[in-house]
């Protein structure tokens, strides 16, 4: 949760007294906050389809800057 409420602070809004468990919650502000796509996949996944350690490692990669885009290769 510590990982959602930094990402809340680097959009630019503040996590507050918002329920950080609440997914459908925190999505909602996540996209008022204009965030990217993948981020509010990683966040809607959570506790659903991503485990904790999956929606973890995919924080930490945004917050340090990296894209959490799937990475697309296309075979000639």
């Amino acid at each position: 949760m510590i990982k959602i409420a930094f990402a809340i602070r680097e959009l630019g809004g503040e996590p507050g007294s918002l329920n950080l468990t609440d997914a459908w919650a925190v999505n909602r502000l996540l996209e008022f906050l204009g965030a990217d796509i993948y981020l509010m996949a990683t966040v809607g996944s959570w506790r659903d389809t991503l485990s904790d350690r999956e929606v973890l490692g995919d924080l930490r990669r945004w917050n340090r800057g990296e894209s959490l885009s799937p990475e697309i290769s296309f075979a000639k």
